[in-house]
């Protein structure tokens, strides 16, 4: 008993004299940068997974105009980056980003060209949006800022933007969200500092680490490089350099380059702002007008997509340009209403931005016209009788469809009106039609299918002829086999025929009248 009385007063003694030894904490965690270079941790590579359900909208400068990079993290200590972006594409209708990052994978699952529903309104027109996976421990931590970090800065390098930190002053190129919330809006969150602080890291060590992977890339400082994009001045008070490098060398772009396109070949970074070089021709050598700053500018990417002979037709709405997204002093035909419905031969096709567009010819000259200008189909009225060719002709239901079916027997050896015709890709349609007045139509078949004729009316007047005997009775002018009312007219010779009707079938005349109580065509 005595020994146990001693043994305790031992320990509480021992905690009197030495409590901070019973109190003591456990090491805290290494410094997360300088534990990635020490391990030498290699990031992940990217995995692209884009999503189809995500809306796409343009920048507010345009598409691909990205101003910076948001830094998020997901505040879910459960989940994974695959439930993660499996929430998201289920509720992306409320928010969405461009990528993910955890310790072992960087998948992005949105084109940073367009924005995203990240972090209110006025970041979301302006900014990639990447979420940081929440992680167990400070291995895979170390890990997945080092993921986060490399990515971040491969962002901004692809455009050309500067590593700025953007916390303090509300001005930069990197966000956290919670310099979103402060400087801009539109949003209340405060990630990701609360989960770096978990991990006795912090914003400015993030900074550090996203600018030395930043400065591990190929210099772009100072050097040109090569590009594709169309740019439009935004105000006369733009400033334009001969030289980029060079400050005296500028002029403002006053009415003389204001309100035209102009062709982007060359970039280049100068004390991290981007110039281009603005040329009237698709070159960097001829047509040079001078540098702008890419702020002071209204520009998208450039692209031929194919010189494929194609044939389209004027919607009769918009204008068309000496350039691809041309502007008011590009206009060669500011009303394209007169032209509606005119064959447009296409011979190049080009992508500015999102936006498609076609070189070809119109009324003598090369001229360049949106796609959203042009129809693939143009419908016209039209007064023939045709007749199908072959029972392996095809039908078409729409014009433009590839679902068609064969006239078979059903739809040979018989006489259908022509109300309608249209084209497609030069070629011309027949709507073919069971009556005179367009209804019970059948379907679209190409005129090279068909027997066709015009068919005109003559008159109206009532006359008296005679039969004589040969040839047949039908219930359409110009009637094919199915069509025939009286096979033979010999038991009708010499009997008079009241005529109320007389078309023209091509060169032939046709009659209309009444013949044993039925009304039938006959020809002249």
């Amino acid at each position: 008993m005595k020994k146990t009385v001693i043994l305790v007063l031992a320990c509480l003694l021992f905690v009197l004299v030495r409590p901070s030894l019973m109190s003591a904490k456990e090491p805290a965690n290494p410094n997360v940068n300088d534990y990635i270079v020490s391990r030498n941790l290699a990031p992940a590579k990217v995995e692209y997974d884009h999503k189809s359900v995500f809306t796409k909208f343009n920048y507010r400068n345009g598409f691909g105009m990205v101003e910076g990079v948001v830094a998020h993290e997901t505040a879910n200590s459960g989940s994974t980056i695959t439930s993660e972006i499996a929430y998201m594409v289920r509720n992306h209708e409320h928010a969405f980003v461009h990528a993910f990052a955890d310790d072992s994978r960087v998948i992005e699952i949105h084109s940073p060209d367009y924005g995203a529903w990240g972090a209110g309104p006025v970041a979301n027109k302006r900014f990639v949006h990447i979420e940081l996976v929440r992680v167990k421990t400070f291995e895979q931590f170390a890990q997945s800022i080092n993921n986060y970090a490399n990515y971040i800065s491969s962002i901004l390098y692809k455009y050309n933007l500067p590593v700025v930190s953007a916390e303090k002053t509300g001005t930069g190129t990197l966000w956290s969200h919670y310099a979103v919330t402060k400087h801009l809006g539109g949003t209340t969150h405060g990630d990701p500092h609360g989960y770096f602080n978990q991990w006795g890291y912090n914003w400015d060590q993030f900074v550090q680490l996203v600018t030395m992977k930043y400065q591990e890339l190929p210099d772009k400082a100072n050097k040109m490089v090569n590009t594709s994009r169309l740019g439009q001045v935004r105000t006369s008070q733009v400033i334009i350099y001969k030289n980029a490098s060079d400050n005296m060398t500028g002029f403002p772009a006053a009415t003389a380059y204001t309100n035209e396109t102009f062709y982007i070949k060359k970039s280049i970074m100068i004390d991290g702002d981007i110039y281009y070089l603005l040329s009237e021709q698709p070159s960097s050598v001829t047509g040079v007008v001078g540098w702008v700053k890419s702020a002071d500018l209204t520009s998208n990417p450039h692209s031929t997509l194919d010189s494929k002979a194609k044939t389209l037709y004027i919607s009769g709405q918009g204008s068309a340009y000496s350039k691809p997204w041309g502007s008011i002093k590009d206009t060669i035909y500011k009303d394209l209403a007169k032209y509606k419905g005119k064959e447009f031969k296409i011979d190049l096709t080009e992508k500015v931005g999102n936006n498609t567009w076609y070189r070809g010819s119109l009324a003598g000259k090369k001229v360049w016209v949106h796609s959203g200008f042009l129809t693939k189909t143009v419908e016209s009225s039209a007064s023939r009788l045709g007749n199908i060719k072959k029972s392996s002709v095809k039908i078409y239901k729409k014009l433009g469809s590839s679902s068609s079916f064969k006239a078979g027997t059903s739809y040979t050896n018989k006489v259908y009106y022509i109300k309608k015709q249209g084209k497609l890709s030069g070629q011309t349609y027949y709507l073919l039609s069971k009556n005179d007045n367009g209804t019970g139509t059948a379907g679209w078949v190409k005129s090279s299918d068909l027997t066709s004729h015009g068919y005109t009316v003559v008159n109206k007047k009532a006359k008296t002829l005679s039969i004589k005997g040969k040839g047949s009775a039908y219930s359409k002018a110009w009637g094919g086999t199915k069509d025939i009312v009286y096979k033979k007219l010999s038991p009708y010779k010499n009997q008079k025929f009241k005529v109320q009707l007389t078309v023209k079938v091509g060169n032939t005349n046709w009659y209309q009248g009444k013949l044993a109580g039925r009304t039938v065509w006959m020809k002249q």
